[in-house]
C-alpha cells in the first residue's frame, strides 16, 4: 500500500489561466525572496457540519489579527447552491486577498451534465486552476478533479493533459520559488491523485531544468490528516480538516450532538468531529516553511473507543501541529 510507504517517508521536520479580482498577471523579476505569510483552512464541509459557519468565522477572525498577505481555502468548502451563499460570502468578504481551491465535494448536489460551469460560476472563477505572485513567491492552484482516461465511478482525482501542459508552461515562466496548492495529495497517499507520480515528476523536472530548488512545497487538504513528507527535496504538506475525521457507517454514532442536528445534518453521525475549528498560518522565508497550527479534541468518544481501525488511528487526530521545514 502506498500509504505505508507514506508513513516510512515522513519527515519531521506567469502564465495565468484565470486570476481572482485584483491579481496581476505580470510576472515578478527574480529578486531576493521576502517573507510571505498566509492563512489556510480546508475541508470545512459546511453541508456536513451544523457549525460550519462558526468554524469559518473563527478562522477569519483570527486571520484579521495576523499580518497576512492572503488566505486560501483548500477545498470541500461548500456545495454550490443558494443555501450556502451566506456561508460563501463570509469568506469572500474577508478584507484581504483570498483564493479558492476546488475539492471533490464542491461538486456535490450539482445535477446537470456541465458541473464544472456551475462550480466556476458559484466560486467566481474563470478557471479552476490559476497562479499568482505574492512577496516574491509564486503560487499555483491546481484542480485535481478531472477524470482519468479509465474513470468509471466515484470522485475523479486526476490532472489531465491540458492542465499538465499549462502547469509546465507556468512553472517555466516564473523565476520565483513556487508553492503549489491542490485539494488531493500529490505525495505518497493512496487517496491522492491517480497520476500523482507524474505530477511530482513535473515538479522535479522543472527544478532540474531551472538549476535550483524552484518548487519548494505542495500543500493539500482532502485526507483530514496532519502530516508532512519530503520527496526528492520537495515538501508535501497535508493540512487537516477544520471540522472532523470521517469514520464511516461502521462507526456511526448519533449521540455526539442533539437529535435535531442529526436530523438536519445526518452525515455528522459518520464523523468524529473536532471540538474547535482548526486551521493554520504559514510563513515562508528564503530558507524555511513554518506552519503554525491548532490543537483540539474530539466531540464525544475517541475513535479508539469505538474500535476504529488500528492502522488509521495513527492519522486520526484533531490537530494541525506546528512545523518548521527547511528547503
Amino acid at each position: 500500500m502506498e500509504r505505508r510507504k507514506f508513513i516510512r517517508n515522513l519527515t519531521i521536520g506567469t502564465s495565468v489561466a484565470a486570476l481572482p479580482i485584483g491579481v496581476s498577471a505580470k510576472n515578478t523579476l527574480n529578486k531576493p525572496a521576502k517573507k510571505v505569510r498566509f492563512g489556510i483552512i480546508t475541508d470545512v464541509h459546511n453541508d456536513v457540519m451544523h457549525d460550519g459557519e462558526y468554524r469559518l468565522r473563527t478562522f477569519l477572525n483570527a486571520a484579521k489579527n495576523e499580518d497576512l498577505d492572503f488566505i486560501i481555502q483548500l477545498g470541500d468548502f461548500c456545495q454550490p447552491k443558494e443555501a450556502n451563499k451566506e456561508f460563501f460570502d463570509l469568506f469572500n468578504n474577508y478584507p484581504g486577498k483570498k483564493y479558492h481551491v476546488i475539492g471533490n465535494h464542491d461538486f456535490d448536489a450539482v445535477n446537470v451534465p456541465d458541473k464544472l460551469s456551475v462550480v466556476k460560476n458559484f466560486y467566481g472563477l474563470n478557471s479552476t486552476y490559476y497562479s499568482f505572485d505574492s512577496n516574491n513567491f509564486h503560487f499555483i492552484v491546481l484542480d485535481g478533479n478531472e477524470k482519468d482516461p479509465d474513470f468509471k465511478q466515484g470522485y475523479p482525482r486526476y490532472i489531465g493533459q491540458k492542465q499538465q501542459e499549462w502547469l509546465k508552461d507556468d512553472l517555466q515562466k516564473t523565476s520565483l520559488p513556487v508553492v503549489v496548492f491542490v485539494h488531493q495529495p500529490v505525495g505518497y497517499d493512496d487517496l491522492g491523485l491517480i497520476n500523482r507520480v507524474q505530477i511530482r515528476s513535473i515538479f522535479e523536472e522543472e527544478n532540474k531544468r531551472a538549476g535550483f530548488k524552484k518548487v519548494i512545497a505542495c500543500i493539500n487538504g482532502h485526507t483530514h490528516i496532519d502530516q508532512n513528507q519530503e520527496i526528492n527535496g520537495i515538501h508535501y504538506i497535508q493540512i487537516n480538516s477544520s471540522s472532523y475525521r470521517w469514520l464511516g457507517e461502521k462507526y456511526a454514532l448519533s449521540s455526539r450532538y442533539s437529535k435535531k442536528f442529526d436530523t438536519f445534518y445526518p452525515d455528522i453521525r459518520y464523523t468524529a468531529p473536532y471540538k474547535d475549528s482548526i486551521y493554520a498560518f504559514a510563513e515562508i522565508t528564503d530558507k524555511h516553511i513554518t506552519i503554525q497550527g491548532k490543537l483540539s479534541e474530539f466531540v464525544g468518544p475517541h475513535p479508539k473507543e469505538l474500535g476504529y481501525n488500528e492502522h488509521d488511528l495513527e492519522f486520526t487526530k484533531p490537530d494541525i501541529t506546528d512545523k518548521k521545514l527547511r528547503y
